[in-house]
């Protein structure tokens, strides 16, 4: 969407005012490996996309927030002083969710008129809802002259969803919204937060996301539980490592030694994450050397692993998975996001892109009866202002 588009949608909704209006832009993404990870302190190699929410904001001179979703064609409206979740209009509480953070934290901040639409299919594991945090985030600070810098707004926009929404995220997802860049995938350091870009550009490569149109509700999932699961076997670990606070501090000689000291179905979450760190590690590494074979089986690996022993798959992610991987031309795939449905991500050769699309798509339809959106993406910034 452009700027005039976005302003004169903006202005249909809430007419004209002295107060200036500005327009930005967040991107949603993809992880290429490193699923589960974030919350367990380790590692994780994402990729923001070509798929984003669009945001215009005015400040107004009260303490009336007044928020429009234009792909729902729901208004919200409340006050600066009664901040609460709205269980009507459950996308609000991402955007008063970095209103509350912020406000706790003395923020000067008044009233605010938001319009905001999109092109990031929600649900499908491609982090819609952390792109509309972080557009919030940043567009309250233009609007309010708050100057936080990059790292600080993943952090408050983590801070809402958790608090607010009551979502248990890690930051992975807020973080590359903001700090993505172009043609760069992101290694981060999800305990540290340190960072580091990874070229990730090649004209013989596409990355194609798949929608396998399952659509998943993380707050009624087993995504809490899966935190629970880990939380829990570090707990038991420390009676035999007593330097363990997280899953990343476990190294894989321990995990060996120690894994028949945990149930089974904790020992199957733990194997997990520390083989997951694991394959992050190495993924750079087979990237840096432009071994993208390599990148691929570790992409099959991490699939399987979600499959079997994190157990966040579902049966079509499985099918599409496996559709990939007996296609000519395809490097490497597996599910992306928290799972319980939603996309996969694959690496396909570029001169393949039409007839793997229609591969998958004719195989897909016939096994599931569902017809997929498949699309090519480009890696771009993260947020920033449309001007």
């Amino acid at each position: 969407m452009d700027l005039d588009g976005l302003k004169k949608d903006f202005l249909s909704i809430f007419g004209e005012s002295k107060n200036p209006i500005r327009s930005v832009k967040a991107p949603g993404r993809i992880n290429l490996i490193g699923e589960h990870t974030d919350y367990n302190e380790g590692f994780v190699l994402p990729v923001a996309i070509d798929r984003f929410i669009f945001m215009a904001g005015r400040a107004r001179n009260d303490g009336k927030i007044i928020l429009y979703a234009n792909d729902q064609n729901e208004k919200v409206k409340t006050d600066l002083n009664e901040l609460s979740g709205n269980k009507k209009n459950p996308w609000a509480n991402y955007l008063l969710g970095v209103y509350h953070v912020l406000k706790k934290e003395k923020y000067k901040l008044k009233g605010v008129e938001i319009f905001f639409t999109g092109d990031i299919p929600q649900g499908r594991g491609l982090s819609s809802s952390a792109a509309l945090e972080v557009a919030a985030c940043y567009i309250l600070s233009l609007l309010f002259d708050l100057k936080i810098k990059p790292v600080k707004i993943a952090k408050i926009c983590k801070k809402g969803e958790n608090e607010f929404v009551g979502m248990p995220c890690g930051i992975m997802d807020q973080f590359i919204s903001v700090l993505g860049k172009k043609d760069n995938a992101l290694y981060l350091d999800c305990r540290s937060l340190h960072y580091e870009y990874v070229p990730f550009k090649s004209d013989e490569i596409s990355i194609m996301i798949t929608d396998s149109k399952v659509k998943r509700e993380l707050t009624a999932s087993a995504y809490k539980q899966r935190r629970k699961e880990c939380y829990t076997a570090v707990k038991l670990l420390k009676k035999y490592a007593p330097e363990l606070n997280s899953l990343r501090d476990l190294s894989i000689e321990q995990f060996n030694r120690y894994k028949n000291k945990l149930p089974a179905v904790l020992k199957k979450r733990v194997k997990h994450v520390i083989f997951e760190n694991e394959r992050v590690n190495k993924g750079i590494r087979f990237i840096n050397n432009g071994q993208l074979d390599k990148l691929g089986n570790l992409m099959y690996e991490s699939h399987i692993s979600l499959k079997d022993d994190y157990e966040v798959s579902c049966r079509e992610l499985d099918i599409l998975v496996e559709i990939a991987k007996i296609s000519s031309g395809v490097i490497g795939s597996r599910m992306t996001g928290a799972g319980f449905g939603g996309s996969t991500v694959t690496l396909i050769q570029k001169q393949k892109n039409k007839s793997i699309r229609d591969n998958i798509k004719e195989q897909y339809s016939r096994k599931t009866g569902i017809i997929p959106d498949i699309y090519i993406c480009d890696i771009v910034n993260g947020v920033e202002e449309i001007i």
